[in-house]
C-alpha cells in the first residue's frame, strides 16, 4: 500500500500532507548538501565502517570457570 493510499484512508488533511513532503525534501537537501561538502572519500568511508564493525563484535571474554 502506497504511503498516499494509506493516509488519505486515515483522513490525514491535505495540509499536513504537504507539510510533510516539504519537510522530507527539505531533509534530503540538506543530506545531499552535507555530503557535497565531505572531504572523506568513499574508501576512507568503508575503513571507518569496517573499523566501527569490528570492534562492535569484539566482546570482552570473562575467564572460564573450571569445574571440579
Amino acid at each position: 500500500m502506497q504511503v498516499y493510499e494509506l493516509l488519505e484512508r486515515e483522513k490525514v488533511p491535505v495540509e499536513k500532507l504537504e507539510q510533510m513532503r516539504r519537510f522530507a525534501r527539505r531533509q534530503a537537501l540538506d543530506f545531499l548538501e552535507r555530503q557535497k561538502q565531505s572531504t572523506v572519500s568513499e574508501e576512507q568511508a568503508l575503513e571507518v565502517a569496517l573499523e566501527a564493525q569490528r570492534s562492535a563484535r569484539k566482546r570482552t571474554r570473562k575467564p572460564r570457570r573450571r569445574t571440579k
